[in-house]
């Protein structure tokens, strides 16, 4: 039995959009305690999360790292909680990617 397909379909494919979860800077958060999260949360490994950390002293904010909503907005709240288990006054937030 033979069976005719259109090949030529179109095919539409989603994708989710991405968020960067942001970091910046303060006064008050240490140095030690974004190292600590960035390699907890974001699972950098101890030079990165050493000049992610620079970065976002010198230049008052720096990207944690990219992911979809749910994701970026998970790891913000984790971060979030674990300043304020500090009494750190660390702010997190998340941005569409363009």
């Amino acid at each position: 039995m033979e069976t005719d397909f259109d090949i030529d379909q179109d095919i539409e494919i989603m994708i989710a959009p991405k968020y960067k979860v942001i970091f910046f800077n303060d006064d008050v958060t240490t140095f030690e305690f974004v190292i600590d999260v960035l390699m907890r949360f974001f699972y950098k490994d101890l030079r990165a999360a050493e000049n992610l950390a620079q970065k976002i002293h010198h230049t008052g904010s720096g990207v944690a790292g990219i992911f979809a909503y749910d994701i970026a907005r998970t790891k913000m709240q984790q971060t979030i909680e674990a300043a304020r288990k500090e009494n750190f006054p660390l702010k997190v937030t998340i941005e569409p990617v363009n």
